[in-house]
């Protein structure tokens, strides 16, 4: 019968420890305060005036940090998020958006990095990748 009682709890454990895994949330700070913010840049891209002032929330891998005065634009080359909100690793970037956050982010800190970000659409701004005329989200 010990055997049996060992068995049953071990096959528990086990079943809760999966049942946990499955649970994953969005953390507070990039949950935003829309219970389901904008996700698809692409949608956003095409038709920008629709979305300007709803809540959106997109993550990537930050490609440049420009400072001006009382704040730092991030350029960010996004990818889809996980149900953690977390940048799916691997994934082609769906397109780029300027994030703004107040106050000074060293570039040496962020460039390069993973980010999500979460904030109100505002528009569009004309910007260049390289040579390339781009069309940024904001």
């Amino acid at each position: 019968m010990a055997v049996q009682t060992k068995v049953v709890r071990f096959l528990m454990a086990g079943a809760v420890a999966i049942a946990l895994s499955g649970c994953v949330t969005v953390p507070d700070a990039i949950k935003g305060t829309s219970p389901t913010p904008q996700q698809d840049l692409v949608r956003v891209m095409n038709a920008p005036e629709l979305y300007v002032g709803q809540e959106a929330r997109f993550g990537g891998k930050v490609v440049e940090v420009i400072n001006q005065q009382g704040k730092t634009r991030l350029e960010i080359a996004t990818v889809p998020l996980d149900d953690g909100a977390r940048p799916v690793l691997g994934e082609a970037s769906r397109g780029r958006i300027y994030a703004d956050v107040s106050g000074f982010l060293d570039p040496v800190d962020f460039r390069g990095q993973l980010v999500t970000v979460v904030g109100p659409i505002t528009g569009s701004v004309a910007g260049k990748i390289g040579n390339t005329p781009y069309k940024f989200m904001t």
